[in-house]
């Protein structure tokens, strides 16, 4: 565990953005200490069966070290852990083993809400969001007042056999309610062993709640959804993207090339909710529209973290291009639509994105069979604007709300391809020697 502890504060040291102070870095160590044996979960755990008293004069002490100015490097910083490993199993019986992982926490803590400690059990694989399988009943959700609300049916999974709907609430599970419990708390009840049944309470609409018995599969989780003209007189092609993954890139010219065969003039591509996922995979996709110019930089303490990427002009499709955005909008989202709109591409509508504007690296660790992400840079716009915290704000923003009939920001986007504003979708023939969205065309 003190290895474990070195090692992190040292790749900290090496490779963050901003590393936090040692002082930093043990305050939150220590506040997470004193926290932690007031919670009832955390002292069964650890069979902490101290009085009550002796529980108060520990946290005590550890105020004195909270307020103690005299942590300025890592030698200061691991003397400050010993210590408090053997007075923590000295004083209520607590593990040292325990104290120096809330140690390690309290390390990636301190930096930003990107940067953590990645345990074993959680590193075998990628991010859930980047697999192309998952196992489950098939739904996307978010949470609700008396449960979670379905956003989004994966065909092909349990529920769309089911016949379960975007905007369906699922009450409870196996009977049991969902009102009071946790998003994670519901994942945990829904997922689980591929062949495994479980039932589930529904309700819809204005309905009674009814009942559906599903059974656990393998579910496919594709990058690219609801490829489709949505306007068949204008000819506009739309496709949502869910995620920025290996196979998003193929995925999407296969939309293409799909709604091209339908008669497309025009596109609609909607980030609206995608969180991110590969920069590589951002960066490969709009290559696909932008002709010439930067498509987006990175900027970090040292020389491997730095980078400029810049359109190839290859085999692009030309064709008037609307990007929707929203506050739940994204990392590699942001990387796209800010591409799309500084180098006058086309045109963004919806709200301002989320403002995730930092690279984060993965390091394997050599103590133990885990890993530490750490913020290594930011990105910064093809303007060169830093987009951390900032985000990408739309051009055309929409403020009506949407309801399961009726979509306001689609809506939107139809009215500006048909409005057709001179040089907004731009760009059939680009001369990439000339201001990008100079001309306008509806050439595809």
């Amino acid at each position: 565990a003190v290895s474990l502890y070195l090692e992190i504060s040292q790749l900290i040291d090496a490779r963050h953005l901003s590393p936090a102070s040692y002082q930093e870095r043990t305050r939150k160590a220590v506040d997470n200490l004193i926290h932690a044996v007031e919670n009832e979960t955390f002292l069964n755990a650890n069979a902490i069966d101290s009085s009550p008293n002796r529980v108060r004069a520990f946290q005590q002490t550890l105020m004195q070290i909270r307020a103690a100015e005299n942590v300025r490097n890592s030698s200061d910083a691991l003397n400050a852990m010993q210590w408090t490993m053997q007075y923590a199993h000295r004083q209520i019986g607590l593990s040292p083993t325990v104290v120096a992982t809330e140690f390690v926490f309290g390390a990636t803590d301190s930096l930003d809400r990107y940067s953590t400690f990645i345990p074993p059990e959680r590193n075998a694989g990628p991010s859930a969001m980047l697999e192309e399988q998952v196992v489950g009943i098939g739904v996307s959700i978010e949470a609700h007042g008396r449960g979670v609300k379905i956003v989004k049916v994966i065909p092909k999974g349990p529920a769309a056999a089911a016949k379960l709907a975007k905007g369906d609430i699922i009450v409870a599970v196996n009977g049991q309610s969902l009102e009071d419990k946790s998003l994670d708390q519901i994942t945990d009840l829904i997922t689980g062993r591929a062949g495994t049944a479980l039932t589930i309470d529904v309700k819809r609409s204005e309905q009674s709640p009814f009942r559906v018995r599903l059974v656990r599969q393998v579910v496919e989780i594709n990058s690219v959804s609801d490829v489709s003209i949505i306007d068949g007189s204008s000819k506009i092609g739309y496709f949502k993207l869910e995620r920025f993954a290996s196979t998003s890139s193929k995925e999407i010219d296969d939309a293409l090339w799909s709604l091209y065969r339908k008669g497309m003039k025009s596109l609609v591509i909607d980030l609206r909710g995608n969180p991110g996922g590969l920069l590589t995979a951002a960066i490969e996709i709009a290559d696909k529209f932008v002709p010439c110019g930067t498509l987006v930089s990175t900027r970090g303490r040292h020389s491997q973290d730095n980078s400029q990427s810049v359109a190839k002009y290859s085999r692009t499709w030309k064709i008037p291009l609307v990007v929707l955005v929203d506050e739940d909008s994204a990392s590699a989202s942001e990387i796209l639509a800010a591409a799309i709109q500084e180098n006058e591409r086309g045109v963004i509508v919806g709200r301002r994105s989320f403002g995730k504007g930092t690279v984060q690296t993965q390091f394997p660790l050599r103590s133990i069979s885990a890993s530490v992400r750490l913020t290594t840079a930011k990105f910064y716009s093809p303007n060169g604007r830093e987009m951390a915290g900032a985000g990408v704000s739309p051009d055309e923003l929409v403020e009506t709300e949407s309801s399961d009939q009726f979509d306001a920001d689609i809506d939107r986007a139809i009215d500006v391809v048909r409005s057709d504003l001179p040089g907004s979708l731009a760009t059939a023939h680009i001369d990439c020697r000339i201001r990008p969205g100079a001309l306008s065309s509806l050439d595809s």
